[in-house]
């Protein structure tokens, strides 16, 4: 992993800049740049909705009593069956500042090869230029198995790809609506448009909405003070959160983490919600002739943290197979409760997580 150096990139393009050059592209489809780019194909998935886990009826934090998005808490103006929609996204230093991931409605950073890389994940929210999309990884589809979802990338190798045929997702290789910007260089260049990739899935919509990923609910009042959250990876690979007036604040490598939003300024990757699990994180392989990659095991159960108003709460997250979403449990055996807002999942390494 190479260490901060400037950016080469022009931060100020402009979004109707990106969306010409989106234009272009998808009209005559997009060319790859992985070493392996294979047509993808996608299994045979059930159309019906993921089935509900134990988590418990919504609780609310307040006295709003509408629809709330399955993934964040967040109000909606009505229960959404719109199939949720995955893209990868680069973090390598030439990758940021990113654009449109802090529209998502759920981020989750996971370990890959000497770096984090994000899932970004959509289903009440869109964004005309979400990127830079990078390559899957095995995680990935752990991730995204249980919410059945539609997923674009930018490629992986042959043993990855046979992971997802036989996952619940569908995966696309820089579809139609994807497009090169050509201030960066290659690979940290792809964006796309979650508009466009919604027609990309071909089993329609979920026949009822997606029962709550979390208990939303507000911070317990027991819940200790928390200011500052630090996850670490292999090769001291930091990112830390910071409280600061009302929301958290995102560093990487020592540095403020920062997008550009639709204007072309850059602003701070803030969220409201964080949730962190300790995973263990092995390298494996497809075989012989293949490249090994991080994988980080996310069933069974380990430490788990819920984060929100400058506050924490400790438990266990558990699941037995990736086909089901994680419950989270305190050392009371209850539920930990959620609390709605713009919501990142940390997936950190065992023992990577200190708390100040």
């Amino acid at each position: 992993m190479s260490s901060y150096a400037p950016h080469r990139h022009r931060p100020t393009r402009t979004l109707l800049a990106f969306l010409a050059l989106a234009a272009i592209v998808a009209s005559c489809g997009g060319s790859g740049t992985e070493a392996v780019e294979a047509t993808p194909t996608v299994a045979e998935t059930p159309t019906q909705a993921p089935t509900a886990t134990s988590v418990p009826p919504t609780s609310t934090p307040s006295e709003y009593t509408g629809p709330r998005s399955a993934l964040n808490g967040m109000p909606i103006d009505a229960p959404s069956t719109t199939r949720v929609l995955g893209v990868k996204i680069d973090n390598h230093v030439e990758a940021r500042p990113q654009t449109g991931i802090q529209k998502a409605d759920m981020m989750v950073e996971i370990w890959v090869e000497g770096i984090t890389r994000f899932l970004s994940l959509w289903q009440d929210s869109d964004a005309e230029v979400i990127g830079p999309i990078r390559s899957m990884r095995p995680t990935d589809f752990s991730i995204q198995n249980a919410l059945q979802t539609t997923f674009v990338n930018s490629g992986g190798q042959r043993w990855v790809q046979d992971i997802g045929n036989k996952s619940n997702v569908q995966w696309y290789i820089e579809p139609a609506g994807t497009f090169r910007d050509s201030s960066r260089f290659a690979p940290h260049n792809l964006y796309g448009n979650t508009v466009a990739f919604r027609s990309l899935n071909t089993r329609g919509d979920y026949d009822a909405p997606l029962d709550p990923l979390w208990n939303f609910g507000p911070m317990p009042n027991s819940a200790a003070p928390a200011k500052k959250i630090t996850t670490t990876w292999a090769n001291n690979f930091v990112s830390t959160w910071t409280w600061n007036e009302g929301q958290w604040e995102k560093s990487t490598e020592g540095q403020p983490h920062t997008y550009i939003d639709d204007d072309g300024a850059l602003q701070r990757v803030t969220a409201d919600t964080i949730v962190v699990f300790e995973m263990n994180i092995s390298n494996q392989s497809g075989g012989p002739g293949t490249k090994a990659v991080p994988v980080t095991q996310t069933t069974g159960s380990g430490p788990a943290w819920v984060f929100a108003d400058g506050k924490m709460t400790q438990g266990t997250w558990a699941r037995s197979t990736d086909a089901e979403w994680f419950t989270l449990t305190g050392p009371d055996g209850d539920t930990l409760t959620v609390p709605p807002g713009r919501l990142w999942l940390v997936l950190d390494r065992t023992g990577g997580v200190s708390v100040e």
